[in-house]
């Protein structure tokens, strides 16, 4: 695993650049977590298993809840509208708002959420 560690809102955020095997299970999430010295991580949309972003599938709901349960924020950088779904969209809005698990198209905007 490759990362660089960033300041963003006050705290240490893993910037991951290179993992390995996609994260599959909230397992492998909280190996992850575990693993970083800091309390949030930025990871692109390809480092993520097929259909985590399929909400029916409730990965990607397993493992916000671990992260809220850690107080581990999680952010994720990539086009999430080539998704076409409204359940998405909405979880991704949402989420945004609240600030604890965020999603964007750059780095930079991520950040600037957790700022």
């Amino acid at each position: 695993m490759e990362y660089s560690i960033r300041q963003s809102g006050g705290r240490d955020i893993a910037i991951l650049h290179r993992i390995g095997e996609p994260l599959e299970t909230a397992g492998d999430f909280l190996d992850l977590m575990g693993s970083l010295p800091a309390r949030g991580a930025v990871l692109t949309e390809d480092m993520v298993g097929e259909g985590f972003f399929d909400l029916s599938t409730r990965k990607a709901g397993e493992v916000f809840q671990k992260a809220a349960n850690y107080n581990f924020r999680l952010a994720f950088v990539g086009d999430f509208a080539r998704y076409g779904s409204k359940s998405l969209n909405d979880f991704i809005r949402e989420s945004n708002r609240t600030g604890h698990i965020l999603f964007g198209e750059t780095l930079e905007t991520v950040l600037a959420l957790w700022a």
